[in-house]
């Protein structure tokens, strides 16, 4: 009977442990929200990163013309009216 009681109070402790290492909030889901809340970090600082570089684009769109016209030639290809522009067909020789 005493080995039978101490059987049932071992068991008893490896559910614990198991349950402990492995429920919905053990040790291993412990884990799991630290290593997701380490990557969330270094996405909100990329995000951060790029909405700093997003309005310093705004604030150069709205108050630096000549940083909008070089945007405008860049990105849609207009020209000043006093610009004559020269387009060369592409050099198919020169990837080889």
């Amino acid at each position: 009977m005493r080995t039978f009681i101490r059987l049932l109070f071992s068991a008893a402790i490896i559910s614990v442990v198991v349950v402990t290492y492995q429920g919905k909030n053990g040790f291993e889901s412990l884990v799991r929200l630290n290593h997701t809340e380490v990557g969330l970090k270094h996405q909100e600082a990329a995000l951060l990163k790029e909405i700093r570089r997003l309005e310093q684009d705004i604030h150069r769109a709205t108050h630096d013309q000549e940083y909008l016209q070089n945007q405008a030639r860049k990105e849609l290809l207009v020209s000043s009216p006093d610009e004559i522009v020269y387009i060369f067909p592409e050099d198919r020789t020169a990837g080889r």
